[in-house]
């Protein structure tokens, strides 16, 4: 079944504000494999036009793509970024997906005014539409769980024709089995229906879409010079209640290099973390620590044991500049299995210190503490944020914090942050 036509599924909002999502991103590594399994700066994937069960946007402080309400809207809440947790979810809810680490999944609530939508957003392009016409293609793998309705979740691309149109291609893969997973690939061949913003679905598109070229031949002003795809992503609603949607994985020539990106709970969630900093005659002490949420404990600390752990300190860059590029790296020599189950102890030739504490009665979780002693390394700043602790192992991601998240303590000497 497909989103009912009655209410635009799109709204206007400033590509160009989408900058700043961007520069937020600068110098975050990709891997061959994109591992995603938060919303925010720390992967790029947001929530976007997710709305609860009255139809009203959702608007976080953090998880919704910058500039996506437009100029003049109140700034994000935590209320928001709750709100869209109950609807779009990272977890392993269904057995099988493909690397063992769980999918992200949608939920557009028991109304058909409820919708629930990621998607990752890039200002300038990630390719034109044009591009679309010729070697473009993307595979990617969901489940759907109805509940008790069968539905059909929409892989959509978000494209803009300066001066003419922005909209969507959407895909609806059909049939869509229940309660199973199924690998869908579409290339310019597939057949796309088209949301405008302000119209909705446009030539009937829902009932009867179109191959690129027939499009392209309909409505050229879509695939002009300067016509670019400036996101793609997942959504499930509206029109759609009741019914879960799943995704495992997405491989498209447009993200990534055309490697996979694989959707689920792998590596750390940090949900809080302090930076202070204590001078002593040779070094500084910088520390951190923070609960963190892993998928596969005993794995990751035979990683941890087997091969050592990175921890960097704010990849991403800050305003001030304290901590950029430093890191510290334990390998296999300095990390040991402590005697508590799956927790390890790692300590480097300088002093610098990780310990991952199994919290009690908290399946896969960790108490993390980190000390990394560093000559010169400066006092930190609520300037520095936002924060970001990168624990790198064969498939660890950033853990960051927000200068929203951040307030300095005990005279500007200590920063702490919870996110």
């Amino acid at each position: 079944m497909h989103p009912s036509p009655r209410r635009p599924s799109l709204r206007v909002f400033s590509v160009a504000a989408l900058a700043l999502t961007i520069a937020a991103m600068a110098g975050r590594a990709i891997a061959a494999t994109q591992y995603v399994n938060a919303l925010g700066a720390s992967t790029g994937w947001w929530s976007d036009d997710t709305r609860n069960q009255f139809g009203s946007w959702l608007n976080g402080q953090t998880e919704t793509v910058p500039g996506y309400y437009g100029p003049g809207t109140p700034a994000g809440t935590r209320q928001g970024d709750a709100a869209i947790d109950l609807q779009i979810q990272f977890g392993d809810f269904y057995p099988g997906s493909s690397a063992d680490g769980g999918m992200v999944r949608l939920w557009p609530t028991d109304d058909n005014l409820g919708k629930a939508s990621i998607g990752t957003f890039n200002s300038t392009g990630f390719a034109t539409t044009a591009s679309l016409l010729s070697g473009f293609d993307a595979s990617y793998r969901v489940y759907v769980d109805p509940d008790p309705t069968l539905r059909t979740p929409v892989f959509r691309l978000n494209f803009v024709a300066p001066g003419s149109a922005q909209g969507a291609f959407a895909h609806f893969h059909t049939p869509m089995p229940a309660d199973s997973w199924t690998t869908v690939s579409v290339d310019e061949t597939s057949l796309w229906a088209v949301s405008l913003v302000g119209q909705g679905w446009i030539d009937d598109s829902a009932a009867n879409p179109k191959t690129m070229a027939e499009w392209s031949a309909a409505h050229p002003e879509f695939f002009g010079a300067d016509a670019i795809v400036f996101a793609t992503g997942f959504n499930i609603g509206s029109g759609q209640r009741q019914c879960y949607a799943a995704v495992d994985w997405l491989e498209t020539s447009l993200l990534n290099g055309g490697d996979r990106i694989e959707f689920g709970i792998y590596g750390w969630t940090l949900e809080s973390v302090f930076v202070q900093d204590k001078p002593k005659p040779a070094s500084d002490l910088w520390s951190a620590k923070g609960d963190l949420v892993v998928e596969d404990a005993p794995a990751l600390v035979a990683d941890v044991v087997a091969s050592g752990i990175t921890v960097s300190l704010d990849p991403a860059g800050s305003a001030a500049g304290a901590f950029v590029g430093d890191s510290v790296s334990f390998d296999s020599t300095d990390c040991n299995e402590t005697s508590a189950a799956n927790g390890v102890r790692c300590k480097s030739p300088e002093g610098s210190l990780l310990r991952l504490i199994p919290r009690p009665g908290k399946t896969g979780q960790y108490r993390a503490m980190i000390r990394i002693r560093r000559r010169d390394l400066g006092a930190p700043t609520l300037a520095d944020t936002p924060l970001s602790v990168t624990l790198t192992t064969a498939s660890a991601l950033d853990a960051i914090a927000t200068a929203a998240d951040c307030r300095s303590l005990m005279q500007g000497s200590k920063i702490e942050c919870r996110n």
